[in-house]
């Protein structure tokens, strides 16, 4: 390219070097000045035009070696973009994982500070709770026992009352052993008043001299039931009824599992009025304490009011779960409760499925005297005559009892 150049500008030097010395031929001959001035313009016309075009070519090369030697101007501010893109990233994620840290040692100091407050909280808590629990339990048996004492200082001085009445009204000579059984009555109720009044001051003097560790195991107990009960209403009062279920269940020696806990998960939302009102789509608040509660090996009666409580809210998918995933105890309670509920009307099968889960619980419950229920339940649910008649066959069901189930649903239908 710069060959090309240099060429041209040679090129150019020589043809202003043949103008000047034309012109010096036109002033030096000035008979054929106007002439040569013809000629001269003639060719400086047609060498400018071949001069431009010279011109055009090497620029439109130069302008074509540039565009093909370095990238264009979009090209260049594209590549600048993207990499100031990649910067500004890198530098976001950097920003962001120095805040993810500075938030992490902040949430770190700050569970610290409340670790830090909560035991000591909770050694004030002590403190005051022992010495509370003290105070109330002796306050309880210093006013029982000083009622026992005004008691017995009451029958005293009746009984000395009536002494006194008696003797004044006996002017004959009194039995020996009336007046020895008489005796011995006050001083076995002097006895009982001195025992009782020391009994009250050993109290007072043990509480003002015994140390506090003699009593740490009741009154930690006490502290662990305390704190169960106000984590509790808590939980409960911001409607956070999954963590209540759970505190309630496994609350220190089973204090909150009873009926009352229940009933407050029942107030908590009310069933409809209505008898046509459909399934909810959520686990109501004693469904969801309910289930927590099952999975917390439930006695009898734990199992029969969770049980209730899902056919109240026809939740019958959740009672099958509970079948299938708890470890319930099935008794024969469960099951009449399950066959007694069901309203739907046989001999067809059940639309409720309450007469499925009745008879899975007679089955769980692997004993020969409730076949007669099982039968009882197939043929309800539209079970074929042969085939009912096989099975009292196999399970040595009395024919008397398997004719009269037969009799009740006469109108089941042959295979």
């Amino acid at each position: 390219m710069e060959e090309t150049r240099m060429r041209w500008m040679d090129k150019r030097e020589k043809i202003r070097a043949v103008q000047n010395d034309f012109e010096h031929l036109i002033h030096k001959d000035p008979k054929f000045s106007e002439f040569l001035s013809m000629i001269k313009r003639t060719l400086d016309t047609a060498v400018e035009k071949k001069l431009k075009e010279q011109r055009n070519i090497l620029t439109q090369t130069q302008l074509t070696q540039n565009l093909i030697s370095r990238p264009t101007t979009e090209k260049r501010l594209s590549n600048a973009r993207s990499e100031l893109e990649k910067k500004l990233s890198a530098v976001s994620s950097q920003q962001r994982r120095l805040q993810a840290r500075l938030h992490w040692r902040k949430l770190r100091d700050h569970v610290a500070d409340r670790s830090r407050l909560l035991e000591e909280r909770k050694e004030e808590m002590s403190g005051k709770l022992y010495s509370t629990r003290r105070r109330q339990l002796i306050s309880e048996y210093g006013v029982a026992i000083s009622t026992n004492v005004d008691l017995l200082r009451a029958k005293l001085q009746i009984e000395e009352k009536k002494l006194i009445e008696k003797s004044k009204e006996l002017t004959k000579f009194v039995p020996k052993e009336k007046m020895t059984q008489a005796e011995s009555t006050l001083r076995e109720l002097e006895q009982n008043v001195a025992r009782q009044s020391r009994k009250l001051a050993d109290l007072v003097l043990c509480d003002e001299q015994q140390p506090e560790e003699q009593e740490s195991g009741l009154d930690s107990r006490a502290a662990k039931i305390i704190e169960a009960a106000r984590r509790f209403e808590s939980a409960f009062k911001l409607k956070r009824y999954k963590e209540a279920a759970f505190i309630a269940a496994h609350s220190p020696e089973r204090k909150l599992r009873k009926r009352e806990t229940f009933d407050k998960f029942k107030s908590a939302m009310k069933i409809p009025t209505s008898s046509s009102f459909s399934v909810p789509h959520f686990d109501p608040p004693a469904i969801i304490y309910a289930d927590v509660l099952l999975a917390t090996e439930p006695n009898d009666f734990e199992t029969l009011m969770c049980i209730q409580e899902a056919v109240r809210w026809k939740l019958v998918r959740k009672i099958t779960f509970w079948f299938h995933q708890r470890d319930l105890k099935f008794s024969l309670q469960l099951a009449r409760l399950l066959e007694y509920q069901c309203t739907c009307i046989g001999p067809f099968p059940c639309s409720c499925g309450l007469l499925d889960l009745a008879k899975l619980c007679y089955e769980r419950l692997q004993d020969d005297r409730y076949n007669s229920q099982i039968l009882d339940i197939m043929l309800r649910q539209g079970c074929p005559r042969k085939l009912a008649l096989s099975y009292a066959a196999k399970r040595g069901i009395d024919i008397s009892t398997a004719a009269a189930s037969l009799a009740r649903y006469k109108q089941n239908s042959e295979p």
